[in-house]
């Protein structure tokens, strides 16, 4: 989770990517520029204008068969100084929290949250394969 009190949302997308870079490089990926290597932070569209804190959640899910789901996922970020509104993991351009995936997904807060002390997470059984 990266907060960024004083950081613009393309800043932190970039920082995301040059985090992400350096985990794909200890993966053993021998090219900077390979495919595998490059991720598409999802700029949830529940965020709020004009909140300024900015958290990156990457959910990544096991190769294990049943391990992706259809269904709606929430979260939400308590810290030591505030707590996020719920949020719903999704994207509209592609399908997210699919089997042997990773999803980075960018969550905007009207407060800075702290130090995160835990998160809630769930989802509402609804699609043909809702276990997670």
């Amino acid at each position: 989770i990266l907060p960024g009190p004083n950081v613009s949302p393309k800043e932190t997308v970039q920082y995301s990517m040059d985090v992400y870079t350096i985990q794909c490089k200890t993966r053993q990926i021998t090219s900077w520029s390979s495919p595998a290597c490059t991720r598409k932070v999802i700029v949830l569209q529940d965020n709020y204008p004009g909140e300024e804190y900015a958290y990156l959640i990457v959910v990544y899910t096991a190769f294990n068969i049943g391990s992706g789901t259809d269904a709606n996922v929430g979260i939400q970020l308590i810290g030591s100084y505030a707590t996020s509104r719920a949020h719903i993991l999704r994207s509209n351009e592609r399908k997210v929290l699919r089997r042997n995936s990773d999803d980075w997904f960018l969550i905007f807060t009207r407060r800075h949250l702290g130090t995160l002390e835990y998160m809630n997470i769930w989802h509402d059984n609804s699609g043909v394969h809702p276990d997670w």
